[in-house]
């Protein structure tokens, strides 16, 4: 299957992709190109065969609110 990436044509930032036919119908998009990020949420995962262990208990980690 072919993959089509598009960019920014100012900086040639990656911002989304998208396949042909039927998988055209779902688009990538490069989550640190969008402002909106709370109001997306999330529809399904991808690559989860490849996931490590730990990705499920990542929300228990400790962090920064300022980060």
């Amino acid at each position: 299957m072919q993959r089509f990436q598009y960019f920014c044509p100012e900086c040639g930032s990656p911002l989304f992709t998208t396949g042909e036919g039927a998988e055209a119908l779902e688009w990538g998009i490069r989550w640190g190109s969008i402002r909106q990020r709370r109001a997306l949420a999330p529809k399904r995962q991808i690559w989860c065969r490849s996931a490590v262990p730990w990705i499920d208990q990542i929300g228990t980690l400790p962090g920064n609110p300022a980060d």
